[in-house]
């Protein structure tokens, strides 16, 4: 009985935090577990930072598209820069709200 509690206030807990994520602008968010991460690039490794570690949680928010083709014909550079700028500043928001819940 007490591990489906815990059980479900994991589940309670992770869909909380994808909710959260998607509101503050992520289009994407899942969890990564050490397992799902094993034999990935070292800075894929989440007990580097925290040794106790099990798992986090991942999302991805999108460069505006109608910027790539400019920037690759080289007509507009400055405006996929500022998008880049803007998206890893909301990338840092999101991430953030998590520490000052």
């Amino acid at each position: 009985m007490e591990e489906s509690t815990k059980e479900s206030k994991i589940v309670e807990l992770t869909e909380t935090l994808k909710k959260m994520a998607l509101t503050l602008g992520a289009f994407k968010v899942g969890i990564a577990t050490t397992e799902t991460l094993e034999g990935g690039p070292p800075s894929a490794d989440l007990t580097y930072v925290l040794p106790e570690a099990k798992s986090a949680v991942v999302f991805a928010l999108a460069f505006d598209q109608s910027l790539i083709g400019p920037y690759f014909r080289k007509v507009d550079h400055e405006s996929l820069e500022t998008n880049k700028v803007r998206t890893t500043i909301l990338a840092n928001g999101i991430a953030l709200r998590w520490q000052i819940s």
